[in-house]
């Protein structure tokens, strides 16, 4: 194998799209059983950057569009126009196409293949990868490190990796509570989340609301 991606987000996904495309013999290795599953973030992405990287979702991906916000800050509240328009994207769906156009490249994807262990072999890398409950080894000589911000596997191979994380909760929720289309909402301050800020992000039917915490007293959920 020339080239290992851990983890099938969509990072890893496209990672994975470019070396197949180049002739490298490539596989993702997603440790859940199901691509997207659980899903991550509130999926907003700008149009204009998306489209950039040339990977434009399908229609039925794309949830609902954005060109303003509320925030809220205290008892105060102000609404800003957008300079660029944002998309909100089904992650699931999203990181489902990313994956399957990997695959039309050539690239393999395992599914519920952990990665545990990666070590140096000369030149090489073996990555040790558990699989219903049995371990092997893979040989390949470079390994793409997509499993998410606190990559394990970068600390594996002794990569620095921030610890200044922020902890995060967020529900999907129907209906869905902004009234006002192309609307997104913000609320800052330490009422709503210390250190960070919450968010109400619609979805269609549906709306994404959550927050983020830094240095809080008390966890996300509390808030």
């Amino acid at each position: 194998m020339d080239v290992a991606v851990v983890g099938g987000g969509p990072a890893g996904s496209s990672a994975a799209l470019k070396a197949a495309e180049k002739g490298a013999k490539t596989v993702i290795l997603e440790e859940h059983p199901e691509i997207g599953i659980p899903p991550h973030c509130a999926g907003i992405v700008c149009a204009e950057d998306l489209l950039k990287t040339g990977f434009t979702p399908p229609s039925k991906v794309i949830q609902a569009e954005v060109d303003k916000v509320l925030a809220w800050y205290e008892e105060y509240s102000f609404e800003l126009p957008l300079k660029k328009k944002f998309l909100i994207l089904n992650r699931p769906l999203f990181d489902k196409h990313l994956a399957k156009l990997a695959e039309q490249r050539g690239a393999e994807l395992l599914l519920g293949s952990k990665v545990v262990g990666v070590r140096r072999d000369g030149s090489n890398l073996r990555v040790k990868i558990l699989e219903h409950d049995t371990t092997r080894e893979l040989l390949c000589k470079v390994v793409i490190a997509a499993d998410g911000v606190a990559s394990r596997i970068a600390r594996m191979l002794g990569l620095h990796v921030s610890h200044e994380l922020a902890a995060c909760i967020q529900y999907e929720v129907t209906p869905n509570p902004i009234v006002e289309d192309g609307l997104l909402e913000v609320y800052l301050g330490t009422k709503y989340a210390p250190g960070g800020y919450a968010w109400v992000v619609p979805a269609g039917e549906s709306a994404r609301i959550g927050l983020g915490v830094r240095r809080a007293k008390k966890p996300a959920k509390h808030y």
